[in-house]
């Protein structure tokens, strides 16, 4: 969903990207707002993590990409877990790099 989030950005003016809006779900944001699109796959504007995995890192945050596929000059990162696994999702400054 961060790659499609880019993608929209790079085929308009405005930002896109996704908000963690609380430790299970995020929703899509275009210009920093709820975007009318629903991500693919998708019913809802809200996408709920499955119930064993929660994000305990960049809750609140809006994960933005703009019109060059970057989210700027700050490298980005979120940190999911599960029971005792974490895993972190960077974007990368400038490149807009997710790994």
């Amino acid at each position: 969903h961060l790659r499609y989030a880019q993608i929209k950005a790079m085929n308009d003016t405005v930002p896109w990207g996704l908000r963690v809006e609380d430790a299970n779900s995020y929703i899509l944001y275009k210009n920093n707002a709820i975007a009318v699109d629903i991500l693919p796959g998708e019913t809802t504007h809200t996408h709920p993590l499955p119930a064993t995995v929660t994000v305990t890192s960049g809750v609140g945050t809006t994960f933005n990409f703009n019109e060059w596929g970057s989210p700027g000059a700050t490298t980005l990162t979120m940190r999911l877990t599960q029971g005792t696994s974490t895993s972190n999702i960077s974007i990368t400054r400038n490149t807009g790099f997710v790994n």
